[in-house]
């Protein structure tokens, strides 16, 4: 769920899980996620260094 996009408090509420980081610690990141989350912090630099060369 979480991989899908669905935030902490929503899978600890359908799970019955209030300790978030109990739910952070079943969750591992895939390889897309990681690629995709890679992909959103250079395209953020980039956006910052468009900002910054104005």
């Amino acid at each position: 769920m979480l991989q899908a996009g669905t935030d902490l408090a929503t899978i600890g509420a359908i799970t019955g899980h209030s300790d978030m980081q109990l739910i952070l610690h079943y969750s591992h990141a895939s390889r897309e996620s990681r690629r995709t989350a890679t992909s959103v912090l250079e395209n953020f630099v980039k956006g910052e260094a468009k900002k910054a060369s104005r």
